[in-house]
């Protein structure tokens, strides 16, 4: 019983921390970093709320992106990575050096050699 309890608290069986210091601090972070970095539209207007909003699943996708608990929710290791420095390159953005996926519109190739 005692190897169980001890792996179990080894691995991440146990919920994601809650946030530390002030909510409305973390909150605006939250909402800044995936404004820039995962295109949340957040019109002026604050969008945390709970699951199902477009908060949360920007913070579902960041929280994938980069390896954390996939929870939707703000819990301190997702703050904590939002404090790290990084460049200011967005994760999400399409990008392409030939936009719309374009395609040949025939499959039948034809070619000679000179």
């Amino acid at each position: 019983p005692l190897l169980l309890l001890l792996c179990a608290a080894c691995t991440r069986a146990f919920p994601a921390r809650p946030v530390t210091g002030d909510l409305d601090e973390n909150v605006q972070l939250a909402e800044e970093y995936l404004e820039k970095f995962y295109n949340l539209d957040k019109d002026g207007v604050s969008v945390y709320k709970n699951k199902g909003s477009p908060f949360s699943e920007k913070l579902q996708q960041m929280q994938e992106f980069f390896g954390l608990e996939v929870t939707g929710k703000l819990d301190s290791d997702t703050v904590e990575l939002m404090h790290k420095p990084r460049c200011g390159v967005s994760d999400v953005g399409e990008y392409s050096l030939f936009p719309g996926r374009p395609a040949w519109r025939s499959d039948a190739l034809t070619y000679r050699i000179l």
